[in-house]
C-alpha cells in the first residue's frame, strides 16, 4: 500500500435501503412521486442501479442514497477493523506507519528550518566580511595617493551590501503578487 494511499484515504460508500423510514420521496400513499435531482443523477451516473428501478418502480419510491466521506491520516476506524478482520495486526501497522510518517514529517521541517537559520546567519557573516574588506581596501587606496578612489571603493561596496540588506528584507517581506 503506497504512502499516499494511507495519508489520502477518501471512503466514500453509496447504500440503497429498502425502508421508507425518513424518506422524504414515500408519503403514506402508493402513488409514485417525483424523484429527487440528486437520486435521479445517481442513477443516471449508474446504469445498472437505474436499469433495476426501470424494473421494479416500487424502488423508486423507497430509494434513499446515504453517502459519507472520511479525509486523514489514517483510514476511517470502520475500515482499520476490517484491515484487522483481514489479518490480524494490520491497524496497528498501519497506526505505526502513520507515526512513524508524522515523526519524519517534523524531522524535515525541522531540518529545513535549521537550514534556513544557517542560511541567514551565513549570509549576515559573509556580508560583514566582504564590507570590512571593502573598507580596508577603500582605506588602503585613499592612503596611497587615490583618494578618489578609495572612497569610491570604501562607501560604494558600504553603501551597495547595506541596500542589499534593506531592500532585500523589504522585498522579501511583501506578500508575492501572482
Amino acid at each position: 500500500m503506497s504512502r499516499k494511499n494511507v495519508t489520502e484515504e477518501k471512503i466514500q460508500e453509496t447504500s440503497i435501503s429498502n425502508t421508507s423510514e425518513n424518506n422524504p420521496l414515500e408519503e403514506s400513499n402508493t402513488q409514485e412521486k417525483e424523484i429527487d435531482p440528486i437520486v435521479e443523477q445517481f442513477l443516471e451516473d449508474n446504469p445498472k442501479l437505474g436499469e433495476l428501478v426501470s424494473q421494479h418502480p416500487e424502488i423508486r419510491s423507497t430509494l434513499t442514497i446515504e453517502a459519507s466521506s472520511f479525509s486523514g491520516p489514517l483510514p476511517h476506524p470502520r475500515i482499520l477493523k476490517e484491515y484487522n478482520d483481514v489479518h490480524e495486526g494490520f491497524a496497528e501497522r498501519i497506526l505505526v506507519m502513520a507515526e512513524k510518517d508524522a515523526d519524519h514529517i517534523r524531522k524535515m521541517q525541522a531540518t529545513a528550518l535549521d537550514a534556513k537559520k544557517l542560511e541567514i546567519t551565513m549570509g549576515q557573516i559573509f556580508a560583514f566580511i566582504i564590507g570590512i574588506v571593502a573598507l580596508l581596501c577603500g582605506t588602503y587606496i585613499a592612503v596611497n595617493d587615490h583618494p578618489v578612489a578609495g572612497t569610491l571603493i570604501g562607501t560604494g561596496g558600504v553603501i551597495g551590501l547595506v541596500s542589499a540588506f534593506i531592500l532585500g528584507r523589504s522585498n522579501s517581506k511583501k506578500p508575492e503578487s501572482k
